[in-house]
C-alpha cells in the first residue's frame, strides 16, 4: 500500500514537470519487481551517481553516449520526406502507368524532385514505416489529389524540379 502512494505521489511529481521522478518511479519498480541483483544493484549505482550530482548527465553516469557521427536531423527529416515521396513515387507510378517496383528511374526523377539521391528515395520508400503511405496514397492519388504546398514549406524543400501541389 505504502508503495502505491509512493508512485501517485511520483507520478503527480512527474506530470507537474518533475522529469526526475520517472527516473524516480523506475528505481522504486525495481526493488518491488524482482529484476536480476545484477540489475538492481547497478541500476541503482549508476542512477545515485547522477542524483547526487557525482556525474553531470545520465549519459556520463550510465557510460553510455552516442556514436561519433550521430545526428538527430537526417532522422527528423528521413520521417518528415517519408509521406512526400511514397506520395510522388505512387503519383508517377499513376501518371505515367508504370507498374509498382518498375526500378530506379522513378526513384532518381523523385529524388531530383526534392533534391535528394535516388537511393534514399528508394530505401524510404521500401521502409517498414512507409507501409500505411504505400497503403493508403494510392487512393489519394487516384482521387487526382496533389501535395499540400506546406508539406514541402514545413520540410525546407527546394525542389530541382517543378512538383504540382495544391
Amino acid at each position: 500500500m505504502a508503495a502505491g502512494r509512493e508512485f501517485r505521489s511520483l507520478q503527480q511529481r512527474f506530470e507537474q514537470g518533475d522529469n526526475s521522478a520517472l527516473l524516480l518511479a523506475v528505481l522504486d519498480w525495481l526493488h518491488l519487481s524482482v529484476p536480476p541483483d545484477w540489475v538492481k544493484e547497478n541500476f541503482a549505482e549508476r542512477f545515485f551517481a547522477w542524483y547526487f550530482y557525482d556525474t553531470m548527465t545520465l549519459d556520463a553516469a550510465f557510460g553510455v553516449e552516442r556514436p561519433k557521427r550521430y545526428r538527430r536531423n537526417p532522422r527528423r527529416l528521413r520521417s518528415k520526406l517519408r509521406p512526400v515521396i511514397v506520395f510522388l513515387v505512387e503519383q508517377l507510378h499513376a501518371q505515367e502507368g508504370l507498374p509498382l517496383g518498375t526500378g530506379a528511374e522513378v526513384f532518381d526523377r523523385v529524388g531530383d524532385m526534392l533534391g535528394v539521391k535516388g537511393r534514399s528515395v528508394s530505401a524510404i520508400y521500401y521502409e517498414r514505416a512507409s507501409t500505411i503511405h504505400r497503403k493508403v496514397f494510392p487512393h489519394f492519388v487516384s482521387w487526382h489529389l496533389t501535395i499540400p504546398k506546406n508539406w514541402l514549406r514545413q520540410l525546407g524543400l527546394k525542389p530541382r524540379v517543378q512538383v504540382k501541389s495544391s
